[in-house]
């Protein structure tokens, strides 16, 4: 937890510190899917509380309700407000085991199916994985993941054994009779025997308008692991990337030792001003009121400043005759894609294989969050 140190009188680095904490839990309470209104109250309840304590504690914030001069703390509070401050031991205490999940190391071996641009894979690698092949590897993300990984990094039938095993699915809006996306849980869970668990990956921005709910993706999965228990999370991308819509994860495992949910403490959002270049306009992307030169669906052109719909490779930056793409450079850093990543050099094939990726950051707090929920950290 953030180091603070317990004070007689607020005021000056700690009252700053205090502030940060407040920020913090707000911003963890918004990724987690509370309202904006409770998150307010939250904070606001926190900083009343700190001003109010003279012996605030520097961590273990679940006990905190136990110690003495809280309740006294809380009392000096307006009567509207002393319900959220005895919420903060619950809500701080979540923070903290993410911010102990965030920073524990982790070393696990994992195996990757239909990975497209590797974006899945290398969240996982900075959750402490390590990549032991891949299969069900397309033709247009062949060459650029056997160049990056090694020559012998795809491997269709794995004998070597792994811990984790991940997957990106197709996106389908038929979760439950779609053959595409059937034949990817199958061999996924050919290869599950040698894993503690499987993590899937659903582009949820699309999915989700369809109607169907996690749980569809939850039987399609348990479906093809009989004796495995999976369980489900979304992640919206906007606390991450400024994108909208989310992601889907469905884990699945014979065991579990506790829920399963993502990490999302101390969340740092990719600046997209950051990866821009000055490139000139190169003519191929939406026109307003024109035709458009791009490959994608019109109404999913957005601009780059301050937000865009979807996915950085349906976004254009500027407007009018000055619009153009993101360049894959660009969508890769928004991503969090290694730059020296090989993607196709056909431009319709690079635009498809990243439109189709997670933000590595997304990825990886969702792995975190299982690896917790199965004990390995």
């Amino acid at each position: 937890m953030q180091d603070i140190e317990e004070t007689t009188a607020v005021g000056g680095p700690a009252e700053a510190a205090w502030d940060s904490l407040a920020n913090s839990l707000g911003r963890w309470m918004s990724a987690s899917g509370y309202t904006r209104k409770s998150a307010s109250r939250a904070r606001a309840a926190l900083r009343a509380l700190a001003a109010s304590w003279v012996s605030f504690p520097s961590s273990g914030f679940r006990g905190m309700a136990s110690m003495d001069g809280f309740d006294a703390a809380v009392g000096t509070l307006p009567e509207w407000q002393r319900k959220d401050a005895r919420l903060l031991p619950r809500l701080l205490g979540f923070l903290e085991d993410d911010r102990a999940a965030l920073s524990a190391e982790a070393a696990f071996l994992f195996y990757h199916v239909n990975p497209g641009a590797s974006a899945f894979g290398f969240g996982a690698e900075r959750a402490g994985g390590q990549p032991v092949g891949a299969g069900l590897v397309s033709a247009k993300a062949r060459k650029g993941y056997v160049d990056f990984h090694g020559d012998n990094s795809v491997d269709d039938d794995p004998i070597a054994p792994f811990d984790l095993l991940i997957a990106d699915l197709p996106y389908t809006v038929f979760p439950e009779t779609d053959p595409e996306l059937a034949h990817v849980i199958k061999v996924a869970a050919h290869h599950a025997r040698r894993a503690k668990a499987v993590l899937f990956r659903v582009d949820w921005s699309a999915a989700d308008r369809m109607g169907f709910g996690p749980a569809a993706w939850e039987k399609a999965v348990a479906a093809a692991l009989p004796g495995w228990e999976a369980r489900s999370v979304v992640l919206h991308n906007q606390h991450f990337v400024p994108m909208e819509g989310a992601e889907l994860f469905v884990a699945a495992a014979k065991s579990w030792e506790g829920d399963f949910r993502p990490v999302l403490a101390d969340i740092e959002p990719i600046d997209p001003s950051s990866v821009l270049s000055d490139a000139p306009h190169t003519g191929w992307a939406s026109v307003p009121g024109g035709i458009t030169g791009r490959r994608f669906p019109k109404e999913r052109a957005g601009r780059i400043d301050p937000h865009y719909p979807h996915a950085p490779a349906a976004a254009v930056v500027g407007s009018g005759t000055d619009a153009r793409m993101l360049f894959p450079l660009e969508i890769m850093a928004l991503l969090g894609i290694p730059e020296r990543y090989p993607v196709p050099r056909d431009r319709f094939d690079a635009y498809h294989l990243l439109g189709e990726s997670v933000a590595v950051p997304v990825a990886e707090r969702a792995v975190r969050g299982l690896l917790r929920a199965l004990g390995m950290v």
